[in-house]
């Protein structure tokens, strides 16, 4: 049952209103802040007695700059950047800092955002959800016998809904999107085979290919990180059987000197890349590219994000 459902209470700015400004028509509210720089905070306070569950969910109707949404003590609702609490904007923050990054989607016009705040004998549990695909709990703090309250920081100017649905999800686990192209995501390389040779990978070598829509039909952006940031654009031109042939077009790379047991790693992924000549994915987690006496193996690869124990 969530404890804010049902519950009426008032958006409220910081301090005197000096930093921004906010309207609020019916569950619509509009809040711009004076300048891009410094974030105007405001939190809506309401009085939920005891409580064990809270979600809400903000719908972003209209947002010109950076938003972030999330939660708040009360004696932690401060100007500006003093604001210090839990927050969801594409990273994890604080209010102040990022504390972990590309946690999911960054926040623009249209979709929602969810906060589900559940408190039980093992703490304080915050799950954070995009457009309703449950993106993880991200914080699991101790003891916490405060309310944080539902708080937007808005660098910028945002038009969005609020409300507090009866029922709380049900789910707290992530869910990965399935990408609408069995190429796109993320991969991370298992084996490397040149000659015939199997070519070693360092245990702490992780190479994951990212692979996402390129400029134009048919082409998709390949990037590549051992130590220097490799990329390249791959084309598809044409079928054989079960795979797709492509063109590899020219492969670019930052040049810092990598240490030297990464060295033959990353020689051999720039090598490999301008000759693989066709591709395929098997059962939706396995990637093949293959050339002239070549083969690279790759498997889905998701990041996994643990709970964070402190927000401060």
């Amino acid at each position: 049952m969530n404890d804010l459902h049902a519950k009426t209470g008032l958006w409220l700015s910081e301090l005197d209103g000096s930093s921004g400004e906010i309207h609020v028509e019916n569950c619509e509210i509009k809040a711009s802040s004076e300048n891009q720089e410094t974030p105007f905070n405001i939190m809506y306070q309401v009085d939920v007695g005891s409580w064990h569950e809270a979600y809400f969910v903000i719908e972003i109707k209209e947002l010109s700059g950076s938003l972030s949404v999330g939660l708040v003590k009360a004696s932690d609702f401060l100007p500006g950047w003093k604001t210090i609490g839990m927050f969801y904007n594409g990273n994890v923050t604080n209010g102040r800092a990022a504390l972990m990054v590309e946690f999911g989607e960054n926040l623009n016009s249209g979709g929602t955002v969810g906060v589900y705040s559940r408190r039980n004998e093992t703490g304080l549990h915050v799950t954070y959800y995009r457009n309703h695909r449950c993106l993880g709990t991200a914080f699991r703090l101790g003891s916490e016998d405060d309310f944080f309250f539902p708080c937007v920081q808005v660098s910028g100017s945002v038009t969005f809904a609020y409300s507090a649905p009866a029922q709380v999800p049900q789910s707290t686990d992530r869910e990965y999107p399935k990408a609408m192209d069995q190429f796109l995501g993320e991969w991370k390389m298992y084996e490397l085979i040149r000659n015939s040779k199997a070519i070693d990978i360092p245990a702490d070598a992780t190479v994951v290919f990212n692979i996402s829509p390129g400029k134009s039909q048919h082409t998709y952006a390949v990037g590549v990180k051992v130590v220097n940031q490799i990329a390249t654009t791959f084309e598809k031109i044409g079928k054989q059987e079960n795979y797709d042939l492509i063109k590899v077009r020219p492969v670019m790379s930052t040049r810092m000197m990598p240490p030297a047991h990464l060295w033959s790693i990353e020689k051999n992924i720039m090598e490999s890349l301008e000759k693989i000549q066709k591709t395929t994915v098997v059962n939706d987690d396995d990637l093949l590219l293959i050339g002239m006496e070549l083969e690279l193996r790759c498997k889905r690869f998701f990041k996994v994000f643990p709970p964070l124990h402190s927000y401060r």
